[in-house]
Protein backbone atom coordinates (compact mmCIF):
# COMPACT_ATOMS: atom_id res chain seq x y z
CA UNK A 1 0.00 0.00 0.00
CA UNK A 2 1.01 3.54 -0.64
CA UNK A 3 0.05 5.91 1.26
CA UNK A 4 0.21 9.72 1.40
CA UNK A 5 0.43 12.58 4.24
CA UNK A 6 -1.69 15.83 3.00
CA UNK A 7 -3.26 18.81 4.20
CA UNK A 8 -6.68 18.01 5.28
CA UNK A 9 -8.65 20.48 3.31
CA UNK A 10 -12.28 21.73 3.91
CA UNK A 11 -14.40 18.68 2.38
CA UNK A 12 -12.44 16.44 3.90
CA UNK A 13 -13.35 17.89 7.39
CA UNK A 14 -16.46 15.18 7.90
CA UNK A 15 -14.28 12.30 6.68
CA UNK A 16 -10.80 13.20 8.46
CA UNK A 17 -12.85 13.76 12.32
CA UNK A 18 -14.95 9.91 11.68
CA UNK A 19 -11.44 8.28 11.44
CA UNK A 20 -10.17 11.30 14.50
CA UNK A 21 -13.05 9.86 16.94
CA UNK A 22 -13.21 6.21 15.41
CA UNK A 23 -9.03 6.24 16.88
CA UNK A 24 -10.19 7.38 20.13
CA UNK A 25 -13.04 5.25 20.16
CA UNK A 26 -10.47 2.02 19.80
CA UNK A 27 -8.61 3.05 22.87
CA UNK A 28 -9.88 2.81 26.35
CA UNK A 29 -8.48 6.12 27.56
CA UNK A 30 -9.23 7.54 24.27
CA UNK A 31 -13.03 6.68 24.77
CA UNK A 32 -13.47 7.75 28.16
CA UNK A 33 -12.16 11.36 27.05
CA UNK A 34 -14.20 11.48 23.97
CA UNK A 35 -17.13 10.85 26.73
CA UNK A 36 -16.06 13.34 28.97
CA UNK A 37 -15.95 16.00 26.44
CA UNK A 38 -18.95 14.64 24.03
CA UNK A 39 -21.75 13.46 26.62
CA UNK A 40 -23.95 13.07 23.97
CA UNK A 41 -21.79 11.04 21.79
CA UNK A 42 -19.89 11.98 18.63
CA UNK A 43 -21.97 9.87 16.31
CA UNK A 44 -25.09 11.43 15.35
CA UNK A 45 -25.77 13.58 12.14
CA UNK A 46 -26.84 16.82 14.40
CA UNK A 47 -23.56 16.05 16.44
CA UNK A 48 -21.31 15.93 13.26
CA UNK A 49 -22.47 18.92 11.39
CA UNK A 50 -22.37 20.99 14.35
CA UNK A 51 -18.92 19.55 14.87
CA UNK A 52 -18.18 20.42 10.78
CA UNK A 53 -19.70 24.02 11.28
CA UNK A 54 -16.96 24.36 14.45
CA UNK A 55 -14.26 23.23 13.06
CA UNK A 56 -14.74 25.13 10.00
CA UNK A 57 -15.43 28.21 11.85
CA UNK A 58 -11.59 27.34 13.97
CA UNK A 59 -10.08 26.96 10.57
CA UNK A 60 -10.69 30.31 9.62
CA UNK A 61 -9.06 31.94 12.86
CA UNK A 62 -6.46 29.62 14.05
CA UNK A 63 -2.97 30.62 13.04
CA UNK A 64 -1.02 27.82 14.60
CA UNK A 65 -3.01 24.49 14.04
CA UNK A 66 -2.62 22.43 10.62
CA UNK A 67 -5.02 19.41 10.16
CA UNK A 68 -3.48 16.51 7.98
CA UNK A 69 -5.12 13.60 6.48
CA UNK A 70 -3.40 10.44 5.34
CA UNK A 71 -4.65 9.13 2.58
CA UNK A 72 -4.44 5.33 0.93
CA UNK A 73 -3.81 6.34 -2.55
CA UNK A 74 -5.23 2.95 -4.28
CA UNK A 75 -8.56 3.78 -2.83
CA UNK A 76 -8.62 7.89 -1.74
CA UNK A 77 -9.88 6.41 1.52
CA UNK A 78 -8.72 8.88 4.55
CA UNK A 79 -7.24 6.27 6.98
CA UNK A 80 -5.66 7.98 9.43
CA UNK A 81 -5.03 11.63 10.30
CA UNK A 82 -2.86 15.01 12.54
CA UNK A 83 -3.25 17.85 14.10
CA UNK A 84 0.04 19.60 14.43
CA UNK A 85 0.12 22.88 17.00
CA UNK A 86 2.76 25.01 15.65
CA UNK A 87 3.86 28.15 17.91
CA UNK A 88 6.72 29.83 15.93
CA UNK A 89 6.68 32.97 18.36
CA UNK A 90 6.50 33.06 22.13
CA UNK A 91 3.03 33.65 23.44
CA UNK A 92 1.71 36.19 26.01
CA UNK A 93 -0.08 34.84 28.95
CA UNK A 94 -3.43 35.98 27.65
CA UNK A 95 -2.84 33.78 24.55
CA UNK A 96 -2.08 31.25 26.69
CA UNK A 97 -5.28 31.04 29.21
CA UNK A 98 -6.58 28.29 29.86
CA UNK A 99 -10.24 28.48 27.14
CA UNK A 100 -12.05 25.96 29.09
CA UNK A 101 -14.72 23.53 27.72
CA UNK A 102 -17.46 26.33 26.06
CA UNK A 103 -19.03 23.51 24.61
CA UNK A 104 -20.57 21.93 27.72
CA UNK A 105 -22.80 23.47 30.80
CA UNK A 106 -23.13 22.44 34.15
CA UNK A 107 -22.00 19.34 35.86
CA UNK A 108 -20.74 18.68 32.37
CA UNK A 109 -18.67 21.34 31.55
CA UNK A 110 -17.00 21.03 35.53
CA UNK A 111 -15.96 17.52 34.78
CA UNK A 112 -14.55 17.86 31.38
CA UNK A 113 -12.64 21.30 32.69
CA UNK A 114 -11.61 19.37 35.96
CA UNK A 115 -9.53 16.46 33.56
CA UNK A 116 -7.96 19.05 31.24
CA UNK A 117 -7.37 21.99 33.23
CA UNK A 118 -4.26 20.06 35.05
CA UNK A 119 -3.11 18.72 31.38
CA UNK A 120 -3.01 22.85 30.32
CA UNK A 121 -1.30 23.68 33.34
CA UNK A 122 1.55 20.78 33.17
CA UNK A 123 1.97 21.93 29.70
CA UNK A 124 2.28 25.64 30.61
CA UNK A 125 5.01 24.85 33.32
CA UNK A 126 6.69 22.99 30.79
CA UNK A 127 6.61 25.12 28.09
CA UNK A 128 4.79 28.32 29.12
CA UNK A 129 5.09 30.60 26.15
CA UNK A 130 8.11 29.04 24.23
CA UNK A 131 7.80 28.61 20.73
CA UNK A 132 7.19 24.87 19.85
CA UNK A 133 5.56 21.98 17.95
CA UNK A 134 2.55 19.87 19.88
CA UNK A 135 1.55 16.88 18.01
CA UNK A 136 -1.26 14.44 17.88
CA UNK A 137 -1.93 11.78 15.49
CA UNK A 138 -4.65 9.22 15.43
CA UNK A 139 -5.40 6.23 12.84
Amino acid sequence: MVFAVLPALIPDIRKVYKVYFAAFKAERMGELMIQILFPGGVDSEEFRKAHTEGTLSYWHTSDTQYTYKCVDMSTGEIVGMGLGDLYIRERTEEERKFQGVPWLEGEQRERAEKVLKPLHEIREKLLGGAPHICELYSE
